[in-house]
């Protein structure tokens, strides 16, 4: 489903002509680029736009965090979450996935941004000034193939033009 996905959302992507691309490094975000970058997109790995370090939550599942650490779920759903357990702080991965994203705009007009719905969602809230404690109730679960048109002329006044779009109708 997710490969076409991509291929659906090739021809939208192209006609906002991205300039450049920055990707994770992650094998998920590189296959999915290369099914819906325009021919000849010039595109760079970065890995400050890896996921967000869950620590010991790592691939488990929202209903496994909650029997395994009810209390650190509730923080988490209630924007009080400091750090992951054993992970990285929301504030943290912001401000890594908002520097990536801000040092290509500064040389882009049009940048295609390939990453991770939690790292995506946090950089966004940091962009737009949004503190990253309340980044999942302004910014929903990103869908996959989805995006996020976001006006960076100046990082100062950034302001979001469209959140979680998509080129093929949804269920």
């Amino acid at each position: 489903v997710g490969r076409a996905q991509a291929a659906a959302v090739r021809d939208v992507i192209a006609r906002f002509s991205p300039g450049a691309a920055i990707h994770s490094p992650l094998l998920r975000a590189r296959e999915t680029l290369a099914l819906l970058a325009p021919v000849g997109l010039v595109a760079h790995e970065d890995d400050r736009l890896i996921e967000v370090d869950f620590g010991s939550w790592e691939g488990l599942l929202p209903a496994q965090v909650a029997a395994a650490d009810p209390d650190g779920k509730r923080r988490f759903e209630e924007g009080l979450l400091e750090r992951f357990p054993g992970g990285e702080t929301p504030h943290d991965a912001a401000l890594r996935v908002a520097s990536a994203i801000a040092e290509q705009v500064a040389t882009t007009a049009r940048l295609l941004v390939v990453g991770h719905n939690t790292a995506l969602r946090l950089g966004l809230a940091h962009l737009l000034g949004v503190e990253p404690q309340r980044y999942r109730r302004v910014f929903g679960t990103m869908r996959p193939c989805h995006w996020a048109e976001v006006d960076v002329a100046a990082a100062a006044s950034a302001r979001l033009v469209a959140y979680n779009t998509s080129a093929v109708a949804t269920r």
